[in-house]
């Protein structure tokens, strides 16, 4: 692959040595405090994971760079399926809080077998930093990011409890988390998944290119129906997830799978450039974010959970811009490719709730789960008729990248 792995398992082992240290002694400094030996045996032996997480990590990132998604789906679900089936065990046995540490020493072990046993690699021992800086320097501008979008988080829960207490925090969690389920959950495992592919792209070329927008398309057109539907069904949704005590989140939906769709297309746009090497640019969109999320707390949220949302909507919208101008910039997207595979699923998703309301498919006034079914159902087949009718070369192209194309396309007379 021309990867020298060594060098970034000899320099992860001595940060993960040096976490190792400096946990320990916090630990041994609290524990004057807390005086919980369980606890603080725990802690200790919970450290001894880091020690694990250097070879995991480094088999996982040779899969994802081989694109071996079959080994890496094996191994997965080996660890996780024999770590639930040990921490069980021991729970039952009455190891009580050890049960719930055993999967962190269990889940690695498929990676670390295949590394050493399986594939027969051993370590260099040896750094070079000339060859380490660019990764050093990407690293250090990952971690900026994530410590933005912490804080992010921490500020949010922070201003939000302080404004309007901890049940109205409780309704936006439950609103934000069910959005996200519905719209970022199986596009974030799509993204995750993708990304090792746009990387062994030559950035700003034309295959680089198309597959960003292939990537855009196939997110956007799984959103927006999604979204679309989500607020249409929101009080059904909230009954069937939550239950009645849970119905007052139902006013915050329709903003917050807007906002969700907004969040999909700007992760989109942010993987491209952090494909494209522009990882200083991810890290000030994500500083910029967090700025905004922060002046919207202090600005908004007095005024309700609806207006900070609607704050929100607008705040990430203009950061969605300046991502996509940067992608124009960086890696030679272009405006009206961005527009168009984005508007296209929102024309479709649209054009069938107007045709569904026009023939009145859902019964209004009738309650029931199987209503409420069957009009998702109808909804998606007018949604993907509306696609075969307007878009038929773009939904071409993307139905050829699925498993068994032949049989989708025979099936949808493409």
């Amino acid at each position: 692959t021309g990867v020298d792995y060594s060098l970034y398992f000899t320099l992860s082992l001595l940060i993960n040595s040096l976490l190792f240290l400096v946990f320990n002694v916090m630990v041994i400094l609290f524990g004057q405090i807390w005086g919980n030996h369980v606890v603080l045996t725990a802690l200790h032996a919970l450290s001894l994971t880091l020690f694990l997480s250097t070879p995991h990590h480094l088999r996982t990132t040779m899969l994802k760079r081989e694109l071996d998604w079959k080994r890496f789906r094996i191994l997965h679900l080996a660890g996780y399926l024999a770590g639930s089936a040990i921490s069980i065990v021991m729970a039952l046995k009455g190891f009580g809080v050890y049960a719930l540490l055993a999967g962190n020493f269990i889940v690695p072990m498929p990676y670390i077998y295949d590394l050493f046993i399986r594939e027969k690699w051993r370590p260099g021992w040896r750094l070079d930093w000339q060859a380490i800086r660019p990764a050093w320097y990407f690293g250090l501008t990952r971690i900026g990011s994530n410590l933005s979008r912490t804080g992010r988080g921490l500020g949010e829960s922070a201003l939000f409890v302080g404004q309007l207490g901890f049940g109205s925090y409780g309704l936006f969690t439950r609103g934000v988390s069910l959005s996200h389920l519905l719209c970022t959950k199986l596009p974030g495992q799509a993204m995750a998944a993708l990304y090792p592919v746009l990387t062994k792209l030559e950035p700003g070329s034309e295959r680089f290119n198309r597959a960003a927008l292939t990537l855009l398309r196939f997110i956007t057109w799984l959103v927006a129906p999604i979204a679309i539907i989500g607020s249409e069904l929101a009080p059904a949704l909230i009954q069937l997830v939550y239950g009645e005590k849970w119905l007052a989140v139902i006013p915050l939906m329709s903003w917050l799978f807007v906002l969700a769709f907004i969040g999909a297309v700007y992760e989109v746009i942010y993987l491209v450039l952090l494909a494209n090497n522009s990882q200083r640019q991810c890290l000030y969109l994500d500083i910029g974010q967090t700025a905004i999320t922060l002046v919207l707390l202090v600005l908004f949220l007095s005024a309700g959970a609806v207006a900070y949302i609607q704050g929100l909507v607008v705040g990430y919208f203009l950061v969605l811009l300046v991502a996509v101008a940067w992608s124009v910039r960086q890696a030679n997207l272009s405006w009206l490719a961005v527009l168009k595979t984005v508007t296209e699923p929102l024309l479709g998703a649209g054009l069938a709730y107007l045709v569904l309301d026009w023939l009145a498919v859902r019964v209004w006034g009738q309650p029931g789960l199987l209503w409420d079914a069957a009009y998702v159902f109808i909804f998606f087949m007018t949604y993907l008729l509306v696609m075969r009718i307007l878009f038929v070369q773009q939904l071409c192209a993307l139905v050829n990248y699925f498993p068994f194309s032949m049989r989708i396309k025979q099936w949808m007379w493409l």
